[in-house]
């Protein structure tokens, strides 16, 4: 009899052992499963920056620093006036002030050539914009040459007035954005570098989230932040 009973607990104890071994099998494998990575369908915002309203706000932020250390135009500096005169109406395509270069007519060439970077052009004596829209490269279809007289017909039209500039609601107070942002939504291509009218050039071009700070103007308690739409819903550049 004590025999069988040291026969039947030595059974029991290797029944035990074998039930811990594979609880400690089972835990250990559930452990390392919580810890493999789980693979997950991301869903596609069909390329579109998150915040919408904000495309192009950082599209030169990478030379900002380059932009506060350059210097002043001085005698080459655009005043407004300069740069109103160029429009047909305030926010409308600058005409070309010069001839054809290359005997290029479309594409990026030679535009880009001076307009993606800017910079001082030794044959015209001034520093090159920069564009705010270098992906859009057939430049021609929206930019013409100044000065073709008889190209188009009298007509009653009357320009925009100038939007209003330093509209601050508080003295020091950052000022709202006075236009649209159709476009023009690259802060620093217009309000950065030698290139950019003195009385919009912006000393703080370092601080690249400019809309951190100045909102766009509000007109009759909406904000238009784009004027151009395509099948109904807001245009986005």
């Amino acid at each position: 009899m004590p025999n069988q009973w040291k026969k039947n607990r030595k059974i029991m104890i290797g029944v035990f052992a074998l039930l811990m071994l594979t609880f400690v099998v089972v835990v250990g494998k559930s452990v390392q499963a919580d810890r493999t990575p789980v693979a997950a369908d991301l869903i596609s915002d069909g390329g579109l920056p998150s915040l919408r309203t904000e495309t192009g706000v950082f599209q030169e932020a990478s030379r900002a620093l380059a932009f506060k250390a350059m210097p002043d135009a001085g005698d080459h500096a655009r005043s407004l006036n300069d740069y109103y005169a160029r429009r047909a109406y305030p926010g409308a395509p600058p005409a070309i002030p010069h001839g054809e270069l290359n005997g290029s007519t479309f594409g990026p060439a030679p535009c880009l050539g001076c307009h993606r970077s800017g910079g001082y052009v030794p044959q015209f004596k001034a520093f090159a914009p920069i564009t705010p829209h270098p992906e859009l490269t057939s430049c021609n279809q929206c930019h013409v040459e100044a000065g073709n007289v008889g190209s188009f017909r009298e007509t009653q039209f009357v320009a925009a007035s100038a939007p209003p500039i330093n509209q601050q609601a508080l003295t020091g107070a950052p000022p709202p954005i006075p236009h649209g942002l159709d476009m023009r939504n690259s802060c620093l291509s217009c309000h950065a570098s030698p290139s950019a009218p003195k009385e919009i050039r912006t000393d703080h071009p370092e601080r690249v989230n400019c809309r951190q700070c100045h909102a766009a103007v509000v007109e009759n308690g909406q904000q238009s932040v784009f004027e151009r739409f395509d099948g109904g819903a807001p245009w986005h550049p």
